[in-house]
C-alpha cells in the first residue's frame, strides 16, 4: 500500500489558457469581419465562443447541476455556447450551398 501512486485529479482550466483561447477566437472573429464584412454574421459564432471562454466557471464536485444552472453567469455561458454552435452550423450550411448547390 505504501508504493501506490494516487490518481491525478482533473485540473480546472488555468487563467492564461482561458484568456489565450478567448484571444484566439476573437482574432478569428476579427479576421472574418475583415474578410466578409459585418452583415454576413459569419464572425458571430467565433465571438460567442470567445466570450464563453471568458465567462465559463467550472462546477464544483458537490454542487448539484440545477443549482449550478441557476447562476446567471452559467446561464449566460451556456447561451453563448448554444448560439456559437448554431452559428457554426449555419456557416457550414451556407458553405455547402455555396459549393454544392
Amino acid at each position: 500500500m505504501e508504493g501506490m501512486i494516487p490518481a491525478p485529479q482533473p485540473r480546472a482550466v488555468r487563467a492564461w489558457q482561458r484568456i489565450g483561447m478567448a484571444c484566439l477566437f476573437f482574432f478569428t472573429s476579427i479576421l472574418s469581419l475583415w474578410a466578409d464584412g459585418f452583415h454576413t454574421f459569419e464572425w458571430l459564432p467565433w465571438a460567442c465562443i470567445g466570450l464563453s471562454w471568458l465567462t465559463i466557471v467550472p462546477r464544483r464536485k458537490d454542487e448539484p447541476f440545477l443549482e449550478f444552472l441557476r447562476k446567471p453567469r452559467s446561464v449566460f455561458t451556456y447561451v453563448l455556447l448554444i448560439v456559437g454552435i448554431l452559428g457554426f452550423g449555419r456557416n457550414l450550411y451556407l458553405l455547402y450551398l455555396k459549393h454544392f448547390a
